[in-house]
């Protein structure tokens, strides 16, 4: 299951953290570049300039994957679990739409691959906006294992980086 929030407003926290996520990874990238190239040969700021945002925002994407598999844990287990009603089904993907009121009284919805008539959902009792549908332990252990691949591929990536970073400064 995706857990994603239906838009009802502009000012959207996920959207903000995304955003701030990426102007992180572009900053230490080219800060890095900077103080190689000054330092070093400019072949060597050019790699980190090419690769460094590449390993960073996928190990970043694999941090992510692992965090949306955790609350996945979590939150059927810890949480507040209530029934959701479906509102829409889409003909083409084969996903729903469900429909909720969280404790504030806002309607959110939520899309998933589930398409039954209702669904269980489970939230943080102290932050409604961390929430999904609860899903089968097997696809939570298959995130996880998801999560943990792609972030070992961003890790190496970076560490291809920081080598031929380090080979350009002995050779």
């Amino acid at each position: 299951m995706s857990a994603r929030t239906v838009p009802d407003a502009e000012d959207d926290p996920r959207e903000r953290m995304m955003i701030r996520i990426g102007v992180g990874i572009g900053i230490v990238s080219v800060l890095s570049a900077l103080v190689v190239g000054l330092l070093g040969p400019w072949a060597a700021a050019l790699v980190i300039v090419l690769f460094a945002p590449l390993g960073l925002g996928v190990a970043v994407f694999g941090v992510l994957i692992l965090h949306m598999a955790y609350l996945d844990w979590y939150l059927p287990r810890y949480g507040i679990t209530v029934e959701v009603e479906r509102v829409e089904v889409s003909s083409h993907s084969g996903s729903a739409v469900y429909a909720w009121t969280d404790p504030h009284g806002r309607t959110r919805g939520i899309s998933g691959k589930v398409t039954t008539e209702t669904a269980p959902l489970a939230y943080h009792p102290s932050d409604a906006d961390k929430f999904t549908l609860c899903t089968s332990p097997r696809k939570v252990a298959g995130d996880m294992f998801l999560g943990l691949v792609v972030l070992l591929v961003g890790l190496g990536i970076l560490a291809g980086v920081a080598f031929v970073t380090r080979l350009t400064f002995v050779a």
